[in-house]
């Protein structure tokens, strides 16, 4: 049996998620809404805190843009037939999407008034509408997702993973290894080739082993990959 706070956010979603994104051709399996385009799949995903209790609950929306093949040859994991945002090429919370970029979760605690649900739902379908859907209609291929991976990240575009570079070179690991195995997939080898070999020669916080084990799955993988 839901607890009383699932509950709750069930019906958050009934009344106020699904609708929208129904419309919008998402079929939804749990807590993950997904569209499948042509070359991938956009998902909105409902991420609940791992600090939930029985006095209170804490959940957010996270949307991405799944690209197959991307993810299993990052890591050797099997490729899900039910991506969720940590499979993604492309992700970001809502509240990391708006003018504002700062993080938002929705709270639901016992204290609650009659319309504080009304309000979190209002909120997260206006949320969807004015940056969530914009964001995901952005990427209806790969290329597209390439394109903004290989270019100067955008002020407004920095609370999107994985990060730039500039903001935050820690991680930029990531969107080189991602680079790179979009240009396979993509089926420019040379690129491809090119992207690991500077990795490898400016491999920082122990990426270096990761960048040996990305091109092996990429040679395993076939060579070049099927094309644009």
């Amino acid at each position: 049996m839901a607890s009383p706070f699932e509950a709750r956010i069930q019906s958050i979603l009934k009344g106020y998620v699904t609708p929208l994104l129904k419309d919008q051709g998402f079929v939804r399996k749990g807590g993950v809404y997904h569209r499948a385009l042509d070359e991938l799949t956009w998902l909105v995903e409902i991420e609940r805190s791992s600090l939930n209790d029985p006095t209170q609950s804490t959940f957010t929306v996270t949307c991405g843009v799944f690209v197959p093949s991307l993810i299993s040859i990052y890591v050797p994991v099997q490729e899900p037939s039910r991506p969720k945002y940590h499979d993604c090429a492309l992700f970001a919370r809502l509240g990391c999407l708006s003018e504002a970029e700062m993080d938002v979760w929705w709270d639901l605690t016992a204290t609650d008034t009659p319309s504080a649900d009304i309000d979190i739902g209002l909120d997260i379908r206006q949320r969807l509408v004015k940056d969530g859907l914009p964001f995901l209609d952005r990427f209806h291929t790969r290329r597209e997702v390439l394109d903004f991976l290989l270019a100067p990240r955008r002020e407004c575009d920095r609370g999107i993973w994985p990060p730039s570079s500039r903001l935050h070179p820690e991680h930029d690991g990531i969107r080189l290894m991602y680079t790179a195995i979009l240009c396979h997939i993509l089926g420019d080898q040379a690129q491809s080739d090119a992207i690991l070999d500077a990795a490898q020669a400016d491999a920082k916080y122990g990426f270096e082993k990761t960048v040996a084990a990305v091109r092996r799955r990429i040679a395993e993988s076939g060579g070049s990959g099927p094309g644009p």
